[in-house]
């Protein structure tokens, strides 16, 4: 299966969770959550670039376990505050994609 699948699979999944995990906690929290999201988005788009390195491809390698718990934890996240989930994802993304080699963050 296609990583970019998995990891929207499993932003659906903990959205849901999320979803229905917020009927149980209060209004004042939901919006504490929401302005912490925002401001690790902000803080993420302002992170400085990391240098790329030439990585060949038979090299390259990443966390299984943090690969699946990224989308899982940010879709639980987003579906307690009921947010879509751009304003995140894309932090998240710009932030994770700066440091991948240039051969797997550019498209064909």
């Amino acid at each position: 299966m296609d990583l970019s699948l998995e990891f929207l699979l499993l932003t659906i999944v903990g959205s849901f969770v999320g979803a229905v995990f917020s009927w149980y906690v209060s209004s004042d929290t939901i919006v504490a959550v929401f302005a912490v999201l925002a401001l690790i988005a902000a803080g993420l788009m302002f992170l400085p670039l990391k240098d790329k390195e030439e990585v060949r491809v038979e090299t390259f390698s990443f966390s299984h376990v943090t690969a699946f718990s990224i989308p899982l934890v940010l879709g639980f996240f987003l579906g307690l505050v009921g947010q879509g989930g751009a304003f995140i994802l894309i932090s998240v993304m710009l932030y994770t994609l700066r440091s991948l080699p240039d051969w797997l963050s550019e498209a064909p």
